[in-house]
């Protein structure tokens, strides 16, 4: 039951047993696998008197940092004495004046404990410690973190760290290094599991014009985690003007809870970014050393992004861009885009990397192309891209602008002006018009800047004026694309009809089983509403030839017992006589394992795969994709975060590589993409209704236009000895 303290305004929740729907802060009913309890974070975000106990490394940055927002009261502990920057120190926690509302530790981790402590007999709940030497380093660390986390927990505070870089606000600065942050207000929250991270990522965003509002280094997490944070900054939000959120992740230690709270944020009209680190083994390995956090699996991460409007990046280049994008410039209305520059190069290679990842460069009107070609310098080209020239000037830029907003304003979404500089004569001119048309037009404008050096004053100019800017068209291509792919937040209630009552009658039946046998599968399938192919299980060779006959040739054959038929070479297709299935299935009844053979009628169409995988943490991931026995190999599926909207299906299918495959390649019909996408909706509600279903597949789909056959299927259960099996994480 939650227990509520005086102070605390906002409820967040600490990760602890498996499965409870709790309420989160914004009132919603969200599957969060937690158990209640509150951090109050304004204890470490809201000014009061300030106390900060140092290390004689740290001498000097951040009791900079903190006087430079004049709070009410400053205390510096220090035990060798003297003054930091005119300010007395005292030499005890015992010996400060009153009990502080906030303590900042960088000291040695084996002192922080008792330090603690000592403040929390005083009655001080917030605290943020930069020391290291915890959980990161090694085993003796881990549990010193542990005995920190306890008494945090124990005295109903609230820690950020340890090994954090600190906190800044709007109302607070207390970092330990980074970046001189710039005096221009910004629009970005940044909550980060690494604090050099975060320190290299605001410093390449203050060169581009990228302005943050806060940033919380949450180190390792010991209490207070991203999750937490982001849920105290939704619960928070209400008249921010924060436009974006920026996650730097290690670990998802709460995929229920970040997805409730970054898709509450999406709808709220605020942008979230991730960059996810340890995505490979090596690299989650890597992770673990670094924050003493676990790894998540990475299809289940872009899962759970998706779901909740996320946009991934894969680097810290592409988090600025995407940043700066959304913050200083907008996303683009759609995928057609004008191209203009003065240099021919870069315009063509921005038209083939946004061709790559399906923006249009359509050609313009024969009308448009007369106008600019009356505006523009005699060679000038005018279809799309716009090329006016090295000898284009601010004047030529502004007609361009002028004629694309007025007579393409309804074909075109987006405009993207590269200009450069050989530093021959001054192109701040140029930026003026583009930051003139930032402001005034409809059509969003993303200026390519690449003359780092030889326009570097006139760029530093651009970025303090409210501007902001790519250096690499391709770079600019592949941030419009991040932003554009994304989905929306998925919508409520997505579960489709499907028969609970069979099922549960099968369940029971199978209790003590670990695989569905094929006639559970066949009845599974069928209670969610797909369609088996007509089949007869055999379990001796005389009985072949009469199952056959009843279905008619060709058949197929396939072993029943061994899971993976395919590696034992349990299956043979197109069987069109009596005597080559009686050959064909005495050789698969001599397989090890196995307990009969399964004759099925041969169909025929485009071989898909689709299933779901129970992953720890995260529930269920739903699977459509290439199928057949290729199909690990070509890896061409597109994964989802059980349950779906019919719009998060049909986004699964067209995130398929192999489009011409399902639209109809060589005269084969195209693939119904409504009924697909109600049977991974269906497989999806299975899963979520019973998550006892750890893992099934069907492989191969057979398509043939709307007709659908699950020619193969896979079940694997875990189920409990009662009248009905318990659902897990629901």
């Amino acid at each position: 039951m939650c227990r509520r303290r005086s102070r605390c305004s906002v409820r967040t929740w600490l990760p602890s047993s498996a499965d409870a729907r709790w309420p989160c802060a914004s009132g919603v009913k969200t599957c969060c696998p937690k158990v209640c309890r509150e951090v109050d974070l304004r204890a470490c975000f809201d000014r009061g008197s300030r106390w900060w106990k140092r290390s004689d490394q740290a001498r000097g940055r951040l009791v900079w940092c903190l006087r430079t927002k004049g709070f009410e009261r400053l205390w510096v502990v220090n035990a060798h004495g003297g003054q930091v920057q005119d300010l007395p120190t005292y030499e005890s926690v015992e010996a400060l004046p009153e009990a502080p509302d906030l303590a900042v530790l960088s000291i040695p981790a084996k002192h922080v404990v008792s330090s603690v402590r000592a403040l929390v007999d005083r009655g001080t709940r917030g605290f943020i410690v930069l020391s290291c030497g915890f959980s990161e380093l090694d085993e003796s660390g881990r549990a010193l973190e542990q005995e920190l986390a306890d008494t945090i927990r124990g005295a109903g505070a609230t820690l950020i760290g340890p090994n954090s870089l600190g906190v800044f606000t709007p109302r607070y600065v207390g970092t330990f290094g980074g970046p001189d942050l710039d005096p221009v207000p910004g629009t970005i929250d940044f909550i980060s599991a690494s604090g050099s991270t975060a320190a290299f990522i605001m410093e390449a965003g203050l060169d581009r014009g990228v302005y943050f509002a806060s940033l919380v280094s949450v180190g390792n997490s010991a209490t207070t985690g991203v999750e937490d944070v982001l849920a105290y900054q939704d619960a928070t939000f209400e008249d921010s003007p924060v436009k974006a959120k920026l996650l730097y992740l290690e670990s998802i230690a709460d995929p229920a809870r970040l997805l409730h709270h970054a898709r509450s944020l999406r709808r709220k009209g605020c942008h979230v970014v991730a960059l996810k680190a340890g995505t490979s083994d090596v690299g989650a390995r890597a992770a673990s050393s670094h924050t003493g956090a676990m790894a998540s699996k990475d299809a289940a991460v872009s899962a759970l992004f998706d779901k909740a409007g996320v946009i991934r990046v894969s680097s810290k280049t592409e988090m600025v861009d995407v940043a700066g994008l959304l913050t200083r410039v907008g996303a683009p209305r759609g995928k057609r885009v004008a191209i203009v520059t003065h240099a021919g190069g870069p315009g063509i290679l921005l038209a083939d990397e946004l061709s790559r990842h399906g923006f249009e460069v359509p050609v313009l009107s024969p009308s448009t192309r007369a106008r600019l070609a009356q505006a523009l310098a005699p060679g000038s080209a005018t279809g799309n891209p716009i090329d006016f020239l090295a000898s284009g000037t601010a004047e030529h830029l502004r007609s361009i602008l002028a004629i694309l907003q007025e007579h393409e304003g309804d074909r075109i979404d987006a405009v993207c002006v590269i200009f450069g500089s050989p530093g021959l004569f001054n192109i701040w001119p140029v930026m003026e018009v583009i930051l003139e048309a930032g402001r005034h037009m409809a059509i969003p404008v993303y200026p390519v800047l690449p003359s780092v050096r030889t326009a570097a004053d006139e760029a530093r100019k651009f970025r303090r004026a409210g501007g902001f800017f790519f250096t690499d068209e391709v770079e600019l291509a592949r941030a419009l694309a991040l932003v554009y792919r994304t989905p929306e937040p998925s919508q409520d209630d997505p579960e489709v009809e499907i028969d609970d009552a069979a099922l549960r009658d099968l369940f029971k039946e199978a209790v003590g089983q670990r695989m569905l046998q094929p006639g559970q599968v066949e009845r599974l399938l069928r209670a969610i509403g797909m369609t088996p192919p007509p089949s007869r299980v055999v379990d001796r060779l005389d009985q072949v030839a009469d199952a056959a006959a009843e279905l008619g040739y060709p058949v197929v054959l396939k072993v029943v017992g061994p899971s993976h038929k395919t590696d034992v070479k349990g299956v043979v297709t197109d069987v069109r006589g009596q005597e080559e299935a009686l050959r064909a299935s005495a050789r698969l009844l001599d397989i090890e394992g196995a307990r009969g053979v399964l004759v099925q009628k041969q169909v025929s169409g485009v071989e898909l795969i689709v299933g779901a995988s129970r992953e720890d943490r995260f529930g269920h991931l739903v699977m459509v994709g290439l199928g057949g026995v290729m199909t690990e190999a070509l890896s061409d599926v597109k994964m989802a975060l059980a349950p779906l909207s019919e719009g998060e299906a049909e986004h699964m299918i067209r995130g398929i590589r192999t489009q011409a495959i399902l639209d109809g390649f060589r005269g084969a019909p195209a693939v119904d993409r409504k009924a697909l996408a109600r049977v991974l909706r269906a497989i999806a509600t299975l899963v979520t209704r019973f998550p006892e279903v750890q893992e099934m597949d069907v492989n191969p789909l057979m398509v043939n236009g709307s007709a659908m056959w699950a020619v193969d299927g896979r079940v694997e259960v875990a189920l409990q000895d009662t009248d009905r099996p318990a659902r897990m994480g629901s």
